[in-house]
């Protein structure tokens, strides 16, 4: 899998990149998704549907949404705005 930066900066550096790996029908992952935009903005944020490529399903199936900033796991399952800004806080983001 190809990992990407923005090019945009905030003042500590490059914007983080926010993946968040789902699947159809999920509403924890609709939850998680619409968390990720308000803290790090729909620019940053990029949706990978794990039923599109089996070794994510394998990976990910019972652990939808998987929030990954950065290539870094920062929430899975029930993800929440502290879990998000925690990791800005810890990263100077």
């Amino acid at each position: 899998m190809a990992w990407f930066r923005s090019k945009r900066r905030t003042p500590n550096g490059p914007t983080p990149v926010a993946t968040i790996y789902t699947r159809p029908g999920c509403g924890l992952c609709r939850e998680a998704e619409h968390l990720v935009i308000q803290v790090f903005g729909s620019a940053a944020t990029r949706l990978v549907n794990i039923e599109e490529q089996p070794d994510l399903e394998a990976a990910y199936v019972f652990r939808v949404p998987v929030v990954v900033i950065d290539g870094e796991i920062v929430a899975e399952g029930r993800v929440t705005r502290s879990d998000l800004e925690a990791w800005r806080r810890a990263h100077g983001r």
